[in-house]
Order: structure tokens, then sequence, then C-alpha cells
């Protein structure tokens, strides 16, 4: 009996160190560790991961309507969920996400309504996600002097009104605020909840 448990205790020891160790190299590889609201240059190799994908190199990216980004343990790290119109159509728009390190899509995206499409597109480039560091420590400062409050990895950019902006919250067990930058990154509204 004792030969038998400690085959099964080496098993056990054996599975965990090799867990151990591709979760080391899955971090060491870089991927979604490092969050792009902190890491300067983070969101660009992303981004530029997105416009190396199969049908869109080479290829102006128009981005339709919102975009979001989260970092956090819950995501896998970074995660974007974001709508290209597809390369070559008027009004075709797929939906990607980047998710765990990597990309998935194109998926297709259902549009309803009788807007006029090339109203609610804007180039990728235009967006200026180098930003979101900047923006992201911005809005830290300015919550500095509220107890607790901690800003949210996580933001929209967001299509509204005819016009581009990136929201961003922050809160505490007690208190909320969102911030309203440009997509220079200067920031343009600041208001509690």
């Amino acid at each position: 009996r004792s030969s038998a448990a400690s085959d099964v205790y080496k098993r056990q020891g054996l599975a965990l160190l090799l867990t151990a160790t591709l979760a080391l190299s899955m971090t060491a590889c870089g991927g979604s560790s490092k969050s792009v609201f902190t890491e300067p240059g983070a969101i660009g190799k992303i981004m530029g991961e997105l416009q190396n994908k199969d049908g869109l190199k080479g290829q102006e990216l128009k981005v339709f309507q919102d975009i979001t980004i989260v970092s956090g343990k819950d995501y896998g790290g970074n995660f974007i969920s974001i709508n290209i119109l597809k390369p070559g159509t008027k009004e075709d728009v797929d939906h990607y996400e980047y998710r765990n390190g990597s990309w998935s899509g194109p998926s297709a995206v259902k549009i309803t309504g009788n807007g006029n499409m090339e109203d609610n597109l804007i180039a990728l480039q235009a967006l200026n996600m180098d930003k979101i560091p900047e923006m992201y420590k911005a809005f830290q400062e300015k919550v500095s002097d509220k107890k607790d409050v901690k800003v949210k990895e996580s933001l929209v950019y967001r299509f509204w009104k005819g016009d581009w902006t990136v929201m961003m919250d922050a809160e505490s067990d007690r208190e909320a605020y969102s911030a309203e930058f440009d997509l220079n990154g200067k920031m343009i509204d600041f208001k509690k909840r």
C-alpha cells in the first residue's frame, strides 16, 4: 500500500510541477500578462497582432462603434472587444475579441437601423490607443485625494452623437466617479456619479 500511495504522490507532484512550469512559460512569453493600462506599448503590440490577422493585413482598419478594453484576472489578463468594417466592403462588420493572449474572430455582426455606415466608422489609428496608460495615470491622480477610490482597469471607446470619446470609471465602497477623455488623451469631463 505504501508504494502505491508513494506513486500517487509522485504523479501529483509531477503534475503540479508541469502546471507551474507551463504557467511560468506563458507569463515569460508576454501574451496578456502586461496590463495595457499600466504598461506603455502593450496595447500597440496587441493591436499590431490584430492588424496582421489574415484578411486584415496591409489594410486600413475602420472601427465600428464602441470598443471595450479590460484588464484583470477574471479576463485572463487583457480583454478587448472590437468591431471592424470588413476590408473591401461597405457594410459588413466583423467582431474580434482578444483574450488569454490571442485574437479570435472574425464573427459576423448583425447591423440594424438605417443610419449611414460611414458616419459610424473611425480609422483604428485615429483612436490613439497608445494614450491609454497616460489616461489611466491622469485619472488616478485626479482621484488620489479620495479615500479608497480605485480606478478600474477598464474603459470604453464610445461613439455617441457623432463623436468619439474614452470613458473610464473609479470607485470605492462609498463613492463612484467617471472621467471622459478625448482621443488625444486629454480629460474633458470628470464627475461624481
